[in-house]
C-alpha cells in the first residue's frame, strides 16, 4: 500500500490525465461535467455545496481534536470526514461524466440512472451504492481498455470501514479500531486505520484541486468561443474567478443559458433527451442565418470578444 504522499502525488497526476484527456475529446461536454448541468433549482439545494461546508467543519473539529490530543474524538472525527466524502454523489457523478468524454461520448445528466433500483411505490426509488458507481466506472474502463481510476479506488475506498462505521457497529480503542458487521469480528490497529483514511482524503483531495482548477483556468481564459454551427459559446464565470455556467448564442438572437451559483440553478432554453445529453431550444428555426452572433450582434472579429 502506498504512503499518503506518494498516493497524493499519483492521484494528482491520474486527475490531471482524466481531465485533460476528456477535454482533449469533448471540450464542450467537459464544460458541462465542470459546471455540473442540471434543471433549475433554488438555492440550498445543492447537496455539494452542503458537502463543502460540513468538510470546512469537519477540518476544524479534527484541528481542535490534535491540539487537545483527544485520539478517540481525533478518529472519530475523521472517519465521520472519511465517510462523508466517499458517500458524496457529485465526485462520482463528475468522475463518470469525464471518463465517458474520455472515450467520446456524451455528457450523461444522469450518469448512474441505469443503476437505480425500484422503491416501495411508483414514486420511489433506491439510489446505488458507492460500490456499484465504482463498479460501473471501472466497467468502463475496462471495456475500454484505458484502466486509470481502478487501483485508485481500491486503494481510497474501504467498504468495511464505511459500513462499521455508517452503521455505528464499530468500537474505538487506543490502538484498534474494531468491528463485527458482516462476518467474524476483525480489528485493524490505529495505525493502519490512519492510513486508510489518509489514503483517502488524498484521493478527494486530488479530485477537488483539479476540478477548481480547471474551472479557474477556464474563468481566466478567453470567454466567447466560436462553435461550429453558427453558434457562440459564452462562458460564465462567478465572483471568485471560477466557470461556473454559460450562454449559446444562436444566429436568431435567441440565447440558452446554465448557471450554478450558491443562490440556485438557472437552466434556460436547455432540453434533456431520454439519454440525458444536453439540447438547446433555438427558438425561431426559419429565422436562423449562417452567421455568428453574440448579444444579438453580428460577430466580425472573435480576437475583439472577451
Amino acid at each position: 500500500m502506498p504512503t499518503p504522499e506518494e498516493f497524493l502525488v499519483d492521484c494528482n497526476q491520474t486527475f490531471d490525465r482524466l481531465f485533460a484527456e476528456a477535454w482533449s475529446k469533448s471540450p464542450l461536454d467537459t464544460i458541462y461535467t465542470l459546471v455540473r448541468v442540471d434543471g433549475m433549482a433554488d438555492g440550498s439545494w445543492d447537496p455539494l455545496e452542503e458537502s463543502m461546508g460540513a468538510f470546512d467543519d469537519y477540518r476544524e473539529i479534527i484541528e481542535q481534536a490534535i491540539a487537545m490530543q483527544n485520539t478517540k474524538r481525533l478518529y472519530r472525527q475523521r472517519l465521520l470526514y472519511y465517510c462523508h466524502l466517499i458517500e458524496s454523489s457529485a465526485p462520482y457523478e463528475i468522475i463518470k461524466n469525464l471518463t465517458l468524454c474520455r472515450i467520446g461520448k456524451q455528457f450523461h445528466l444522469r450518469p448512474f440512472s441505469h443503476l437505480y433500483r425500484k422503491g416501495k411505490d411508483s414514486f420511489s426509488s433506491i439510489p446505488p451504492s458507492v460500490k456499484s458507481k465504482v463498479n460501473d466506472i471501472k466497467s468502463i474502463e475496462d471495456q475500454n481498455s484505458m484502466a486509470l481510476l481502478s487501483t485508485k479506488f481500491a486503494d481510497a475506498i474501504d467498504d468495511q470501514i464505511r459500513n462499521s462505521f455508517f452503521h455505528s457497529d464499530y468500537c474505538l480503542t487506543d490502538t484498534n479500531y474494531r468491528w463485527t458487521e458482516s462476518g467474524p469480528a476483525k480489528q485493524i490497529s490505529i495505525e493502519e486505520l490512519d492510513l486508510k483514511l489518509s489514503l483517502g482524503f488524498a484521493f478527494f483531495s486530488a479530485f477537488f484541486a483539479k476540478w477548481k482548477a480547471y474551472r479557474i483556468q477556464l474563468g481566466q481564459g478567453k470567454k466567447v468561443h466560436k462553435m461550429p454551427n453558427y453558434e457562440t459559446l459564452e462562458l460564465l464565470v462567478d465572483e471568485d474567478g471560477l466557470l461556473n455556467g454559460f450562454k449559446v448564442h444562436f444566429s436568431n438572437g435567441h440565447i440558452a443559458t446554465f448557471k450554478r451559483s450558491k443562490h440556485g440553478v438557472t437552466a434556460e432554453n436547455l432540453s434533456f433527451d431520454n439519454e440525458g445529453a444536453v439540447g438547446y431550444f433555438v427558438g425561431m428555426t426559419d429565422e436562423l442565418n449562417k452567421v455568428w452572433v453574440w448579444n444579438k450582434k453580428l460577430v466580425d472579429d472573435w480576437n475583439a470578444l472577451p
